[in-house]
Formats: C-alpha cells, structure tokens, sequence
C-alpha cells in the first residue's frame, strides 16, 4: 500500500476527530485545539503536532458514543482518509453533531509480489497480519496459494472481511492496537514454533 496526500484546503476546526495517525501528519498544527482520537498512537501524534486530546478510544464506535453523550459546543471536522471505517462523520451528524470529513490522503492497494506470492505458494504455514478490512478483502482476492493461513485480524470487522475457507485459523486481537496486533503474532508464532 501506498499513501498519497491530496492537499484539500483545510478548515479552520476548533475541534478535530482523528481515526488515524496518518491523518494528525497530514494537517497544521494543532496550536492547542481540541481533538478526539481512536487509538494511542492517534492520539500521541496528535499531541505531538500541538492538538490537545480531549479524549482516546479505542475504537471508532466508542468515539462516536462518547460524543453522543458529552457533545462538544463547537462542530467537528474528521480528518482522514479516502477510505474510512465506521462513517464516523455521517454517524455523529446525524446525532445532531455537526461533522465534516476531510479526506486528506489516500491509499492505494498493491498487488503481492512475487517473494509473497511465492511464500503463500508453499505448503508452509503463514502467518498473515491483517490490519483493516479494506486490506483484508484485497488480501483475500489476491491470494491464490496453497499455505495454511494463520490470520491475525485487528479487529472482528477485519476478520469478517475474509473469505474464512482459505484460513486454518483467525485470531481477532483483545485491543485493536499495534501493541496487541505483534503480542497476538508473536503468540502464534510460538505455538507454530512448539507444536
């Protein structure tokens, strides 16, 4: 995958949503402005570009039911991606909270290569990290092999996104972090390693 930025004419927002740290490098400072993030690295980066965190979820679900019940005064602009999960904007206006999105880059797919088109092609057990379910659908359409995949999905949504018939096993991780995506992979791993 690789990322474009699209350099839309930014807002002027009292009050930011970020659902990802790609997008808190994409915009201006935050020049201490509220913001309300999805996830720790989220919100660290947002703290680093000068936002100030209201507040961290853990998912985008969990942001929006946050702010349904401790509605900000100001309206909010979600800076994102082209292609975003959970319509967090649409969600929260439609709760009577005014929300822009702001697609500030975008993300294109990629074909595997040929090293991963030859791992998958072996009999060998894979391990498959699966972060999104827009990379777990493209994932599953390009794979063609014949290894027994052991996928390990951020989260339930990634995990329904797969055509489960090409999976020996799936995982869906405690926490939809990058911390708990490598302990569940490590794990598996391990188990693989033992037997």
């Amino acid at each position: 995958m690789s990322i474009k930025p699209l350099h839309p004419k930014e807002p002027v927002a009292k009050c930011a949503v970020f659902t990802s740290a790609q997008a808190v490098g994409f915009t201006s400072r935050g020049d201490e402005r509220s913001a309300f993030c999805v996830g720790q690295k989220t919100a660290s980066a947002a703290q680093a570009r000068g936002w100030r965190v209201i507040y961290t979820a853990h998912t985008a679900d969990d942001l929006v039911a946050f702010l349904k019940t401790h509605t900000p005064q100001n309206p909010l602009v979600h800076f994102a991606g082209v292609h975003t999960r959970g319509d967090v904007a649409q969600r929260l206006t439609a709760a009577g909270i005014p929300t822009r999105h702001i697609a500030l880059y975008d993300q294109t797919l990629h074909d595997l290569n040929i090293q991963a088109r030859i791992v998958l092609d072996r009999e060998t057990p894979v391990v498959v990290p699966l972060f999104s379910p827009r990379t777990a659908r493209h994932f599953d359409a390009q794979n063609h092999g014949k290894a027994p995949l052991h996928i390990i999905a951020l989260s339930a949504a990634v995990a329904e996104a797969l055509n489960h018939t090409i999976c020996t096993s799936i995982s869906v991780c405690a926490l939809p972090t990058r911390q708990d995506m490598v302990k569940q992979v490590k794990k598996r791993v391990l188990s693989m390693t033992l037997g």
